[in-house]
């Protein structure tokens, strides 16, 4: 394998991580641009347990269910 190979893999693996990652905050993206109530907690468990298809779904559904922050004015 000639550097040229080797820096086209490592190219590639690097764009498919963050397409990876990208997929995997969907749920963190929507909670903030709705400003939802719990979003630094919906970030937390999509961050540690987003892995998991499951656990992904569930924060996806909480992000999407969750209220969206009431600013008071005073």
């Amino acid at each position: 394998m000639d550097e040229k190979e080797l820096t086209a893999k490592i190219i590639a693996y690097v764009i498919i991580g963050i397409i990876i990652l990208a997929i995997l905050l969907i749920p963190t993206w929507i909670a903030i641009g709705r400003k939802a109530k719990n979003r630094i907690w919906i970030f937390l468990f999509n961050f540690l347990l987003g892995g998991l298809i499951i656990t992904w779904v569930a924060a996806l559904i909480w992000a999407i269910a969750d209220k969206k922050e009431v600013k008071k004015i005073d």
